[in-house]
């Protein structure tokens, strides 16, 4: 990777005149993994430039729910589904314990603006921002903008803004949107995106964009080894896993059979709920007796409480990454692991793949993408490690976007400066 020499000395200038206010307004507010972990990465970076830095405690909702969990919820219905399910195995009890662990842990490592709101609305006519950088991670995905698109800043308080590898994540924009997209690219003084594709539905939208990397990589290696535990590294022959499509109840045979061949440990780790709700009992009956069977496995530890750091801290002390995770694959790259990316199953992740077969084309050489986790851990178990990364070609493209960030910081900054 690239040092951080030269952003060290623009870091170490720290007069008034010099340093911005900046906000990062990005998805930070849930128990997403990669989505709390891009943001933290993309304030130090920016901190590291010199810059005072706030993530913009943007909800996605009036009750933080997608932070809160189940604690936000007041509907009784909603209450007695979570309760049955907790009862009936599915994990939600442990969901909830996770809701409040990673809500307790977001204050301590990013800066929160002291004011939080869902709605533009509702903010403060004066953010005390002198830029608004959006970014990274899927925040122009028309699912997840919701009607008002606030990540396209419509309503927002006329702050200067930039995009830093802004993802769509879909081939395609909904006709209807078209026109309001091309109006909110219009907001940006500078875009950046983090997918090829990402460039090509800027570019329709009669924008420019430059390609940049993920945040997790323009990070300094020293900040991602504070969440690692050093005693843990090395201790034991270990496959981490992290699932984003693929439930507890389909992986967990597959992996009792490997760590008992191999003899070694699988800690496995879940973007969204552990298990999917059943569409039969027969289905129901397969789901919660794999996700019984897991928990008395000893050799397979489902960490379904964990916070981001411990995530960090997991895949850092693993030898071998089995994934189907855009971040696990950037954090397999940061720590150099033999990693296998999975495809999608049943169609499930189809649209969000592109960006993962994009990055290995790019800087991974070897076969990394599997159908199925059979052949996965079939090739862990052959100890094939025909994985490299492509460092130079990594270290250019991290070296050019973490430029990019600081120039078009500067070039805001320069304006100030002549207002």
């Amino acid at each position: 990777m690239v040092s951080y020499i030269a952003m060290d000395q623009v870091a170490h200038d720290r007069e008034a005149k010099r340093a911005m206010r900046v906000g990062i307004l990005t998805l930070h507010s849930q128990t997403n993994y990669g989505g709390v972990l891009q943001a933290y990465a993309l304030q130090e970076t920016i901190r590291r430039l010199g810059h005072e830095v706030f993530v913009i405690d943007r909800w996605f909702d009036d009750r933080n729910a997608m932070l809160k969990g189940i604690v936000a919820s007041r509907s009784v219905v909603a209450w007695m589904k979570f309760l049955t399910r907790a009862l009936l195995g599915f994990g939600d009890f442990a969901d909830y314990i996770r809701h409040v662990r990673t809500s307790q842990m977001l204050p301590r490592i990013l800066n929160l603006t002291p004011f939080s709101f869902s709605h533009w609305k509702d903010a403060p006519c004066e953010l005390g921002l002198d830029v608004i950088i959006v970014g990274s991670d899927q925040v122009w995905n028309p699912a997840i903008q919701g009607k008002e698109l606030p990540y396209l800043l419509e309503g927002a308080p006329e702050v200067p803004a930039i995009a830093y590898a802004a993802s769509f994540g879909t081939p395609e924009l909904p006709e209807c949107l078209q026109a309001r997209y091309r109006e909110g690219m219009k907001r940006f003084k500078a875009i950046s995106v983090r997918e090829n594709e990402a460039v090509r539905i800027v570019e329709s939208l009669g924008a420019f964009a430059e390609h940049v990397v993920d945040p997790t990589l323009l990070a300094d290696s020293a900040i991602w080894k504070r969440f690692v535990v050093p005693t843990r590294l090395g201790m034991k022959h270990k496959l981490f896993c992290y699932f984003i499509n693929y439930p507890l109840g389909f992986v967990v045979s597959e992996l009792r059979k490997f760590t008992k061949i191999e003899g070694c440990d699988a800690e496995v780790f879940f973007g969204g709920p552990c298990a999917l709700l059943p569409s039969s009992f027969l289905d129901f009956l397969r789901i919660s007796s794999g996700n019984i069977r897991a928990m008395l496995s000893p050799g397979v530890h489902v960490r379904m409480t964990a916070t981001p750091d411990e995530f960090v801290d997991a895949l850092a002390s693993s030898d071998m990454v089995l994934t189907d995770s855009f971040h696990a694959l950037m954090f397999s790259t940061i720590f150099r692991k033999n990693v296998r990316v999975l495809s999608p199953k049943d169609g499930r992740g189809t649209a969000g793949f592109a960006r993962l077969r994009e990055f290995c084309d790019s800087f991974l050489d070897g076969c990394v993408i599997c159908n199925d986790m059979a052949t996965a851990l079939r090739s862990f178990h052959r100890g094939e490690y025909f994985l490299s990364y492509n460092d130079k070609a990594l270290s250019t493209k991290v070296a050019s976007s973490r430029r990019w960030i600081h120039d078009k910081i500067s070039e805001e900054c320069l304006f100030r400066r002549h207002k």
